[in-house]
């Protein structure tokens, strides 16, 4: 299936770009309700612990992560995933939380979107440069 930029996956930067930084370039993305919106699980749990970090309160927290609910899918890490996700590590030298989104987006046929430098270069991946 070919890679097409109406399929997004949204790394959790993104996200957070828009929730907190509110960063023009990330609400283009999420507002743009011409294109399908995907967030992995392995982003909502980045989200929730950084958020959390930032001392969020738990309604805000869920308030997040309820927005991201509403407006992508969610996608679950899945044995294949898992495994590609290895190879995606060892090969690009990416961290397990990244590998696992970036195996993500190349198991749905997803364009991923990153702020992640670590993402650069990578097929299937367009980095935003945060502000």
């Amino acid at each position: 299936m070919k890679v097409t930029e109406d399929k997004l996956l949204l790394d959790s930067n993104i996200w957070l770009g828009y929730l907190v930084e509110n960063n023009p370039e990330t609400k283009a993305v999420i507002e743009s309700h011409q294109r399908m919106l995907y967030c992995s699980v392995v982003s909502v749990y980045e989200i929730s612990k950084i958020l959390g970090q930032r001392n969020y309160s738990v309604k805000g927290i869920h308030a997040a992560l309820t927005f991201i609910r509403e407006n992508a899918t969610l996608l679950d890490v899945t044995e294949p995933i898992a495994l590609h996700a290895a190879h995606y590590a060892k090969q690009n030298r990416l961290h397990t939380a990244d590998s696992l989104i970036y195996a993500t987006a190349i198991q749905e046929d997803a364009l991923l979107i990153t702020a992640d430098r670590h993402f650069d270069g990578l097929e299937q991946t367009r980095l935003i440069r945060p502000q």
